[in-house]
This record gives structure tokens, sequence and C-alpha cells, in this order.
């Protein structure tokens, strides 16, 4: 009478099975050959569920690879997850406040904290652009005025959370470059922002 293998675990659908009727794990990381679709993964990498190494900026550099984690979706990098030399880093368009105010908002300090991480880990920067922008409500003179004191804010939120104010820039824009409809409410707040270019 021949005795049915023993296996440590229930094969799942779709794994490879060996000689002996088991699932089986090349490389050890807990997906099993036949669903593991990156089968020769280093020790100890932490693997997504069909067993590739994470990459958790999309970058296409692995993060057990990755120099520069975070890198902003779209950006150019090189074989070390790192911007490649002139390369806009970061572009933030979540930066928002409140109508007829220079104060940030608790959302937009949620926003900034994403950037204090990444300019901290950031070699090399040429200068950091704060481009402050409004609705098209009131006059074109204090509009350019108000998006330069929102451009400030955010200046003066970076230098308190440790970063080079020295290559910091504000620049007021004013209500020549919207992003949205300036007749709606829902229009005018997406354009009461400040955004980011950052050069290395």
């Amino acid at each position: 009478m021949t005795e049915e293998p023993v296996c440590a675990v229930e094969p799942p659908p779709g794994a490879l099975l060996d000689q002996n009727g088991c699932a089986y794990d090349t490389d050890g990381d807990g997906v099993y050959d036949g669903i593991d679709l990156c089968r020769n993964t280093p020790e100890g990498v932490t693997v997504d569920r069909v067993g590739c190494p994470l990459d958790s900026d999309n970058d296409a550099v692995a993060d057990y690879l990755d120099l520069c984690p975070g890198t902003p979706e779209g950006v150019i990098v090189d074989q070390d997850g790192c911007p490649l030399p002139g390369e806009n880093l970061l572009t933030l368009t979540d930066v928002h406040f409140e109508f007829d105010k220079a104060t940030l908002t608790p959302a937009a300090k949620d926003t900034l904290e994403e950037a204090v991480t990444l300019l901290k880990e950031t070699d090399q920067i040429v200068e950091v652009r704060v481009e402050g922008h409004t609705d098209s409500i009131g006059t074109e003179a204090y509009n350019q005025d108000l998006s330069q004191r929102r451009a400030q804010s955010v200046v003066d939120y970076l230098t308190s959370r440790g970063i080079d104010g020295r290559y910091l820039v504000p620049v007021g824009l004013g209500e020549n470059f919207p992003i949205a409809d300036n007749n709606t409410d829902a229009g005018r707040a997406l354009n009461r922002r400040v955004e980011f270019d950052v050069n290395q």
C-alpha cells in the first residue's frame, strides 16, 4: 500500500508541486512557485502577494535597491531609483488655502510633511520654487500680494521643520495660472494653492 505524501501545508491553487505532490518555494519568500512571479528574490526582501519585491514609489526600482525612496510619480530615475540631474523632483498641488487666507489648513500641513521628508532625503538641491496661486475673486494686484503671502507661509513652515531656507524661493503668481474653473466654488478652492518645483 502506497502512503500518501504529507505536505507542510495544503498546496494552494496554481502552485507548482514537487514529486511528492507538495508545493515548494524556491526563494523562500513565502510565495509558492507557480504563483511567484519573481522566483529569485534575495533572502529577507519583503515581497507582494505575487512574490515580487515591493516598489513603494512605483519607479521600477525595488525598495531594497532604491537609494531614493519616495520619488514622486513620473520622475525619471537612474538605476538606483534617484532622479536624474535636472529633473523636477517634486510638484505638489494639494497645498490649499481658505478663501482670502494665507494660513495653512491642516490638510495642507499634512501634504507639506511629505515634502519635508522628501527634501531632507534629497542631496544637491539647487532651488525650490514655492509658487503661490489664488482664485480670481478680488483685484489682480490684491491676488498677486495674497499669492506671495501664501508662498511665504509655506516657506516659513518648511524652515520651521528644518529645511534650509537658502534654497527656498517664494514666488507669487496671483490668479494667472488656474487649474480649475473659477466660476464654481469647487474650482476656486482648487485654484487657491501652492505648488513646488524642486530642481537639482
